[in-house]
């Protein structure tokens, strides 16, 4: 009888183990979200599209649209992501994709960032790009709706919560770069 029990408690870890680990999969991969979203025939949340890009006039697997997809994302999770503890360094990686004009702001914010006064407690928050959104896209210009996901440390505690960054990317001499971002 002890060794039914232990059978059944060692399967039970391991089909509880395979589950998390499927979560974690699917809770970082675009894609399979979307794959999810359509084998259960259900809709997306209100804050995320079900198709990670839509109206532009280029077929989907286009080198333009997978740099605009790329750049977003790095530029969307650097810029979203920081602490009162960092001294502003994710503003500093987010200038390796922006044009020289934006870089000015982000250098301005960061500058912000390293005079402001310690804070008695850590708040931070991590953001990751779930969903774009290529809203408009021409050979020079595009605009692109970010749906991120924030976990939001302040403290002992934590809250995650959607939001949307809306990016305008610029190309200047065949790179995209970002040109401005704003949190909707």
């Amino acid at each position: 009888m002890k060794r039914r029990l232990i059978i059944i408690s060692i399967a039970f870890v391991i089909l509880v183990g395979a589950s998390i680990i499927v979560i974690f999969a699917v809770n970082r991969s675009p894609r399979l979200q979307n794959a999810v979203y359509r084998v259960t025939n259900t809709t997306a949340p209100s804050n995320q599209a079900v198709n990670a890009t839509t109206n532009t006039n280029q077929p989907t697997g286009t080198p333009d649209r997978q740099t605009i997809v790329f750049v977003s994302r790095n530029f969307s999770e650097r810029y979203g992501s920081g602490s009162n503890q960092n001294g502003g360094s994710n503003l500093t990686e987010a200038q390796a994709y922006g044009t020289a004009n934006y870089n000015v702001y982000l250098a301005s914010q960061v500058a912000k960032a390293k005079t402001a006064p310690p804070a008695s407690e850590y708040h931070g928050t991590v953001t990751r790009a779930l969903v774009f959104n290529i809203i408009k896209q021409t050979p020079t210009v595009a605009t692109v709706l970010v749906s991120t996901q924030q976990t939001i440390i302040s403290g002992a505690s934590s809250i995650f919560k959607p939001a949307d960054l809306l990016v305008d990317l610029v190309k200047i001499v065949g790179s995209w770069k970002v040109n401005a971002a704003v949190w909707k």
